[in-house]
C-alpha cells in the first residue's frame, strides 16, 4: 500500500481547525486533559509552577523509598499519586503516558525528573 497519496487528507483529518499544525491535544485530548489535571494538582499542592524539577521530584518521592533515587517505578508512582488523591487506575495511565523510554521498548518503565520536568512544560505544547 502506498500511504503517501493519503497523507494530505490524514493530517487535515488530524487539524480539525485547520490551523496547519498540530498540537498534542489534537492528536489524544482525553490524555492532554488526565495530564492537566495532574499537573495542576502537583504544582498547588507543592506551590512549584516555575519550580525546577529536579527539587519537585525531590518533594514528590520525600514520603516514598525509592529503589532508584532518580526514578519512579509505577508502584512509587501510584503510591505518591494515591496520596495528591488519584486512583490507582489514573496513576498508571499518567505513568504510561509520562514513561518517556516507555517501558515495553526499554524496560524497566519509569518516570524521571525529566519526565516532571517535560510535564511542568505542557501548558507549552498544547497550543
Amino acid at each position: 500500500m502506498q500511504f503517501g497519496k493519503l497523507a494530505p487528507d490524514l493530517w487535515s483529518r488530524l487539524d480539525p481547525g485547520m490551523s496547519g499544525c498540530l498540537s498534542l491535544f489534537d492528536v489524544d485530548p482525553d490524555a492532554v486533559a488526565l495530564l492537566v489535571n495532574v499537573r495542576t494538582r502537583l504544582i498547588m499542592l507543592v506551590n512549584a509552577e516555575d519550580g525546577d524539577p529536579d527539587s519537585l521530584f525531590r518533594r514528590l518521592s520525600s514520603q516514598t523509598i525509592l529503589e532508584r533515587a532518580d526514578r519512579f517505578d509505577v508502584a512509587e508512582f501510584r503510591h505518591v499519586l494515591r496520596k495528591l488523591g488519584f486512583s490507582t487506575d489514573v496513576a498508571d495511565r499518567v505513568f504510561t503516558l509520562l514513561d518517556y523510554e516507555g517501558g515495553s521498548c526499554k524496560p524497566p518503565a519509569s518516570v524521571s525528573a525529566s519526565d516532571i520536568a517535560w510535564l511542568q512544560r505542557l501548558p507549552q505544547l498544547v497550543d
